[in-house]
């Protein structure tokens, strides 16, 4: 029904004319290539916000899989376990293991430079 004229009766070579007149009669003017640039932006935003709950998941803001790392010697004695991200709200963890060798036995010491050990912000 178009206008309250049902035009079920009319030709439909007929119909799609008096459509395509009135959409002319509009007067909206098209920019089709701004149309396509606009879609092709707006698919890459929501990429990006995949992307970012992606990473979000995988512990890239927090505590998951991706927000650990480790580092060892090259003779296996000291591995170093901790946070890949620092964040100014939570504290950061370091966890150290240590394989004592036959030869040493005692304490072992850990230092830390002061800059590492004074909060951000």
């Amino acid at each position: 029904m178009l206008l309250g004229v049902s035009l079920s009766f009319i030709d439909e070579e007929i119909a799609h004319d008096f459509r395509s007149h009135m959409a002319n009669d509009l007067e909206i003017q098209d920019d089709l290539p701004f149309q396509h640039r606009h879609w092709r932006l707006q698919r890459v935003g929501w990429w990006v916000i995949a992307c970012i709950l992606a990473a979000g998941l995988l512990g890239l803001f927090g505590h998951h899989p991706l927000s650990r790392t480790t580092a060892q010697t090259q003779d296996g004695t000291l591995l170093v376990t901790y946070d890949r991200f620092g964040r100014a709200t939570s504290d950061a963890e370091v966890i150290l293991t240590v394989t004592p060798t036959e030869q040493e036995e005692g304490t072992f010491r850990v230092w830390f430079d002061s800059d590492y050990l004074e909060p951000c912000g």
